[in-house]
């Protein structure tokens, strides 16, 4: 994101040197929670009615010749079992939690290969199939008091599901919850929680929208190449703006490399043309 905020800045900053007016007016938001689900930034900004735009431009989910014009959802759940803690040396006397966990990973898992189904199909705008995804395990841990020789009597893990624009958020958090009650059952030894930290519902623009083709268009013009719509996988602030402002919004921002490792970086030529991207839509009319 910091490529893109300098994109953009760079583009205000060529503008005003050269005495050229935006063909519209222009308000920047800068956050610093969209990965946690933006309800501090994005979702404060528009709930307070801090926005008076008529579009949203979001500087991320699309790079390139592609414009973004929707993003996926988003469920996160974390799942807590509780068994009984025990010596090793009497393991009869404990309830394993890590036992369970790992039995309740293993029906998941079966049921996550359902998601690649025909009828889970989602056609994207360039004619390309996505299914929806999901991943166990992105923290997972024990209690504080476990060791090697003890029979651990509370585990948790984590859940991703990443929903794709032609399911719902509501079906797609019942149907996960029911496949966990499902696998609680056949471990009636271990007690069950499961604790929802995030719901985004999926976002989807029309690629026919005047805003849509206007950014298109200053992306043929710079980038030199037919832009194509796209969806991208990850969830982004645009669904404040779509869903809750009732704005017209496009994804558009500089393409990055290794994200969330810890050689992430951005190419300097890709913000110059995203920056020239950023300068050609604001130049003019949409309509």
């Amino acid at each position: 994101m910091k490529g893109s905020i300098a994109a953009l800045l760079m583009a205000l900053e060529a503008m005003r040197k050269t005495k050229t007016d935006p063909a519209f007016n222009i308000e920047c938001s800068f956050t610093a929670d969209e990965e946690t689900g933006g309800e501090l930034g994005a979702g404060h900004i528009v709930r307070s009615g801090l926005i008076s735009a008529d579009y949203a431009v979001v500087c991320e989910g699309a790079a390139g010749a592609r414009v973004g014009c929707a993003h996926n959802g988003v469920l996160w759940l974390v799942v807590e079992i509780v068994g009984r803690s025990s010596h090793a040396s009497s393991p009869q006397d404990g309830i394993n939690a890590f036992e369970a966990m790992a039995s309740t990973v293993t029906k998941l898992k079966r049921f996550r290969k359902q998601l690649e189904t025909p009828r889970r199909r989602y056609r994207d705008f360039n004619g390309n199939n996505r299914y929806p995804t999901m991943v166990m395990g992105g923290i997972f841990e024990g209690s504080d008091g476990d060791k090697i020789n003890t029979v651990p009597g509370r585990s948790f893990f984590s859940i991703d599901r990443r929903i794709v624009p032609s399911e719902s958020l509501a079906k797609v958090e019942k149907e996960l919850i029911g496949e966990l009650k499902q696998a609680s059952q056949q471990l009636p030894n271990a007690r069950f929680t499961v604790e929802t930290k995030l719901r985004i519902e999926p976002c989807k623009v029309d690629p026919a929208h005047p805003l849509t083709q206007a950014f298109a268009r200053a992306v043929r013009t710079v980038r030199r190449r037919p832009p194509e719509f796209r969806t991208t996988s990850g969830f982004t602030d645009l669904h404040y703006f779509v869903r809750d402002a009732c704005l017209p919004g496009v994804l558009y921002g500089v393409k990055g490399e290794h994200g969330h490792a810890v050689d992430e970086r951005v190419a300097v030529h890709d913000v110059m043309q995203t920056a020239r991207v950023y300068a050609e839509f604001m130049q003019h009319e949409i309509g």
